[in-house]
């Protein structure tokens, strides 16, 4: 078996075939962590950073596929940044967002009220 660099064999998502896929899939996971130069809890906590990365990068996606259609253009623009932002980050952006339409949102009411007393009072 050829060494391979420590994040070669993050798999996260494995499927196997059959016993005999996952018997070998198993030979080299331990084959690797035999022969690799990291400490163990280096690699449990490369491990671990990747799949906070994946969880976080997961859920950035859900709570950005979740909201109205008005923030459609901003929801593009940060799931095609790279690297994406970390979700604090988004919501920070999305909360700016709202705040933003709610006070275009109220402005063109109050022009729209203020133009309905002006014409009523002028007919």
């Amino acid at each position: 078996m050829e060494k391979k660099g420590l994040f070669n064999y993050l798999i996260l998502d494995v499927q196997f075939r059959d016993a005999q896929n996952y018997t070998d899939w198993a030979l080299m996971m331990q084959y690797n962590l035999h022969t690799m130069k990291v400490p163990i809890s280096d690699f449990m906590s490369a491990f671990a950073l990747e799949y906070q990365k994946q969880r976080d990068r997961r859920n950035l996606f859900h709570f950005a596929m979740r909201l109205h259609p008005e923030f459609e253009v901003l929801r593009v623009s940060i799931l095609h940044q790279h690297p994406l932002p970390s979700l604090t980050e988004a919501v920070a952006e999305f909360t700016s967002e709202e705040t933003h339409l709610r006070i275009l949102s109220t402005s063109a009411t109050l022009v729209f009220t203020l133009l309905s007393g002006i014409v009523s009072i002028l007919t």
